[in-house]
């Protein structure tokens, strides 16, 4: 890294950014960064500042961690914009005598979470397969929560002010930054094969609601996109089924990131008694996570700790035979193998890029 690395690429991402949306809304803008010597990630936008707490300093020596900093610095300058001061109805202004409910989690922090990691794209920070590679991070965090199955992105949105980020009742609810995430970008692909984009968009929403600060409705997003096509049955479709819906999105992701030229597939992993079984543990065999759809999710619970761990898969016998300690209670399980695949690992490989591909990253 040269002496201005640091300064270089924060130059970069933030020029493109005021360059699409046509201005800054500030007149000034102050990156606080707090470097820790332990383990934290963490951002928080404000008007005409972030502060970012990253630990332990000392990793980001290594690139890979630097690209997780200017990852989280280009996702919070984008909330200058889009939720400081591009704000729905029901938080603006600001009052904090009540509570403060919204179903606008898709743009809020959905379409930052895409646009932080394409913008750093974008201004060519990151090149393709340093993007692919932090797109995988975000579908990993999406195959491991099936909470689209029970509440739509408004409903975990809204939900928010009563439980915020934490787990809660397992595959209840979905994720707003990872899910979004990958709305957003089905959303842009769309819009990119009409002529349009999702950037676009959002400096629409900057001019309409943002720039005279006033406050928007998740219907006034919806029909700046929906004006963008002269047949408007895909588009709504999408919005129906995986918007307002919850429909599967990856079959529909997969194709949108093919009409990018970049195939989306399954990869093999070591961990083989999550995806053959649906049972997720740690390094010392305490279960976090159970597929609801697996025989182990009537069998097992979170927090059962396997004693004959590490398990060793036999040969010539794919059952399972599991010694369980459960708040000191002793219960032998056997699981018979379903001879299918759970917590799929997916992997981004870049096929043919094509005219769409060109305007997408530009």
């Amino acid at each position: 890294m040269t002496k201005n690395f640091f300064l270089d690429q924060f130059n970069a991402f933030s020029s493109k950014l005021i360059h699409d949306f046509g201005e800054f809304p500030e007149p000034e803008y102050h990156f606080i960064f707090q470097l820790l010597p332990y383990p934290h990630y963490h951002g928080v936008e404000h008007r005409r500042g972030t502060v970012i707490t990253f630990g332990p300093a000392v990793n980001l020596a290594d690139p890979a961690q630097m690209e997780e900093l200017l990852g989280v610095s280009c996702h919070e300058l984008y909330h200058a914009w889009n939720v400081c001061r591009i704000r729905p109805k029901e938080l603006l202004p600001y009052d904090f005598s009540k509570e403060a409910y919204t179903k606008a989690g898709l743009l809020l922090e959905g379409v930052t979470t895409y646009m932080g990691d394409l913008y750093l794209l974008k201004s060519g920070v990151y090149d393709l397969p340093t993007y692919l590679k932090h797109f995988e991070k975000v579908i990993a965090r999406e195959v491991a929560s099936l909470g689209w199955r029970n509440q739509t992105i408004a409903e975990s949105s809204f939900d928010l002010w009563l439980d915020g980020y934490v787990t809660g009742i397992p595959d209840r609810k979905v994720n707003i930054y990872t899910h979004g995430a990958l709305l957003a970008l089905c959303i842009d692909v769309l819009l990119l094969k009409n002529g349009s984009s999702l950037s676009l968009i959002m400096k629409e929403m900057w001019e309409q609601f943002g720039k005279p600060f006033k406050g928007y409705s998740m219907s006034d997003f919806d029909q700046l996109v929906f004006e963008k096509f002269s047949d408007k049955t895909e588009v709504r479709s999408f919005f129906s089924n995986y918007v307002s819906g919850k429909a599967d999105l990856f079959p529909v992701l997969q194709s949108q990131l093919f009409a990018l030229g970049i195939e989306m597939i399954e990869a093999q992993s070591k961990d083989w008694p999550m995806h053959e079984f649906g049972i997720k543990t740690n390094s010392e065999g305490a279960i976090l996570q159970l597929h609801p759809d697996s025989k182990a999710y009537g069998s097992l619970m979170r927090n059962d700790r396997i004693v004959n761990w590490p398990i060793v898969k036999s040969a010539g016998n794919s059952d399972l035979k599991l010694r369980i300690n459960r708040n000191e209670r002793s219960l032998d399980i056997f699981l018979e193998n379903e001879n299918r695949r759970f917590y799929p690992v997916f992997q981004l490989l870049v096929k043919k890029l094509n005219p769409i591909t060109a305007k997408w990253m530009t």
